[in-house]
């Protein structure tokens, strides 16, 4: 069973299955009936992944609120796609602070944002090759 603290986030040491779950693949490549297409948008999310996380923490520095909001909503909406758990509860924590004008909060969680999208894409590397 997976532990999640107060904040939304894992605690350090967990298993991938922590924070990416396998069968949301799976399940996208039962509805684009291929397999391909499914890994295929996985390999394309680890590589937009670096620019998605600067999308929200770039408009978080200069108190651009909505901005980094549709950047969360979006990172959310793509992680849940290819099951990256940790990324979702850090976008949905990032866009429930904004919502409540709590923009600190909102920058202490997207100061992990880099870490835990690393931790997704190694993850997804990983299942991609085969591991």
């Amino acid at each position: 069973m997976s532990h999640v603290r107060a904040d939304g986030h894992e605690p350090t040491g967990q298993s991938d299955g922590a924070i990416l779950d396998r069968s949301c693949l799976a399940d996208l490549a039962d509805q684009l009936a291929s397999p391909q297409a499914a890994a295929e948008f996985a390999a394309v999310f680890v590589e937009m992944l670096p620019g998605r996380v600067e999308a929200i923490e770039a408009p978080l520095a200069d108190t651009r609120v909505q901005a980094a909001r549709t950047a969360a909503l979006s990172l959310g909406s793509s992680a849940a796609m290819v099951g990256a758990r940790q990324l979702v509860r850090d976008a949905g924590l990032i866009n429930q602070h904004l919502k409540t004008g709590s923009l600190e909060a909102a920058r202490d969680v997207a100061a992990r944002l880099s870490a835990d999208a690393a931790a997704v894409a190694a993850a997804i590397e990983d299942m991609l090759a085969g591991q």
